[in-house]
């Protein structure tokens, strides 16, 4: 297997998305969700919010350098985490 660099492995992540359909002119949908709903799908993917979470500060001098913000979002669109320069 092939080691990418964070920024390879970002371009990477990003031609799997184009690849299997994602639409990259989709505006962000603007949806209410109650926090009953929230907490639901943060317990759902729990583990993979923790995981997130622990890669933060590797991603923290990435964001600054690069003005990236990363954004974790379960499969139906909901914003489960960010992570932005300064945040």
């Amino acid at each position: 297997m092939i080691t990418l660099q964070p920024v390879d492995e970002i371009f990477a992540s990003w031609r799997r998305c184009v690849n299997i359909g994602v639409d990259n002119s989709a505006s962000v949908m603007s949806s209410s969700i109650n926090e009953e709903g929230l907490q639901n799908a943060l317990n759902e993917n729990k583990e993979l919010v923790s995981i997130f979470g622990n890669l933060e500060s590797d991603f923290e001098d990435l964001s600054l350098e690069r003005n990236l913000v990363l954004l974790l979002v379960n499969s139906e669109g909901l914003l489960l985490k960010k992570n932005a320069a300064g945040s």
